[in-house]
């Protein structure tokens, strides 16, 4: 790009843009906050936080998406409205435009797939808000595993739970696609394991409902994925998700390999903090209190400064509190800024996202037939 902005163009103006996006946009230097699509007028009253023109005085207004995107000055459109992520983000690239889309991405692969081939027609940037990329517990697990800290993989296991988080009792009961807990938080535990270990080989699903029984839309799920080729052959992932948890401390991660084991509890901190008023710029962001972090056990000495050594067992393990590398969402736009400013790669990809839908695709038609189905 030959400006060293990109001016930013969004669509919707409620809790994904306000909380999930802007906060970490603003905090980028080099995107500008241009245009906003908010079918409301503002009310004459209107406070903080209740309109787009109170919050961003200096961006233009649009009541409609025709008259946003024919917008010239606009570069990059984040799609940020739910139930139409395929067709705003099909004009966005037909008008010329580079585009983000909020998780999980689309529909069905089919959709995936026609957004990925347009966008390189175009030649667009297409990608998907997958900011849980960068969460501090992840990125901790990355490090692990990428170090080589745990050894051959055995068993990971991904939780993604919340206890009575009430909004499930928001789902309409006829599901068609993109509806329920596995397009919703499911999504966040699939792109990180398709990140770390690429297409399973295989997957094994059961989807339920516990808010209502015997609904088609669920609000738990469990995936079993498993894989047989290099690198990872051996390994077998569990996806979970459940709105029913009474528990105070959250299990996040369990990952058992060869030579240790990580468990880690609590969601990524970030969530609550910008809830909470913190923003981009404070250094706390993403910084976790030690009474969080997860424990990690080796077979070999491998941080003094934290581990200690048991000798309970057979084998002597040393087992201690791992500090948790700080969470930044905000380093997934500036990571973007970045590739579309300089052309260097971004890890999100499009294809990337379009991979987790179809193991959504794929969990769903093992739930209904109750066989393991092979990844095609």
């Amino acid at each position: 790009m030959a400006s060293a902005t990109i001016k930013l163009g969004v669509i919707g103006y409620g809790n994904s843009a306000k909380h999930f996006h802007l906060p970490l946009i603003i905090a980028v230097p080099t995107l500008e906050v241009h245009a906003i699509v908010q079918r409301t007028p503002p009310k004459p009253d209107a406070k903080p936080g209740e309109h787009c023109t109170i919050d961003f005085p200096k961006a233009k207004h649009y009541d409609n998406v025709d008259s946003f995107f024919l917008d010239p000055e606009i570069d990059l459109v984040l799609v940020a409205v739910g139930g139409m992520h395929f067709e705003y983000a099909k004009m966005a690239l037909l008008c010329g435009k580079h585009v983000v889309v909020e998780k999980p991405f689309v529909n069905s692969s089919q959709e995936a797939d026609e957004l990925v081939e347009l966008g390189k027609r175009q030649n667009k940037l297409v990608t998907v808000y997958h900011n849980r990329r960068y969460d501090g517990d992840f990125l901790t697990v990355k490090s692990l595993i990428q170090g080589g800290v745990l050894g051959e993989l055995i068993e990971f296991e991904s939780h993604f739970d919340w206890d009575d988080p009430g909004w499930p009792a928001t789902f309409e009961e006829k599901y068609v696609p993109g509806r329920g807990m596995l397009f919703g938080l499911g999504a966040h535990t699939a792109d990180q394991v398709l990140h770390l270990f690429g297409r399973p080989d295989s997957v094994f699903a059961i989807l339920r409902s516990h808010r209502v029984r015997g609904s088609a839309v669920d609000d738990w799920h469990t995936l079993i994925l498993q894989y047989a080729g290099e690198p990872n052959g051996g390994v077998v992932v569990t996806l979970k998700s459940t709105q029913v948890s009474p528990m105070t401390k959250q299990l996040r991660f369990f990952i058992r390999g060869r030579k240790g084991t990580y468990v880690k509890h609590h969601h990524d901190i970030q969530e609550h903090q910008i809830f909470s008023g913190t923003t981009a710029l404070n250094p706390k962001l993403g910084k976790e209190d030690p009474s969080r972090y997860g424990e990690l056990t080796t077979t070999t000495m491998y941080d003094e400064s934290f581990q200690r050594e048991d000798r309970s067992g057979r084998q002597p393990r040393y087992v201690g509190n791992l500090p948790t590398i700080p969470g930044k969402w905000k380093g997934y736009y500036e990571d973007l800024a970045q590739a579309l400013l300089n052309g260097s790669e971004f890890q999100v990809t499009a294809e990337g996202a379009r991979d987790g839908i179809r193991l959504f695709e794929l969990a769903r038609e093992s739930a209904e037939t109750g066989r393991v189905v092979s990844w095609n």
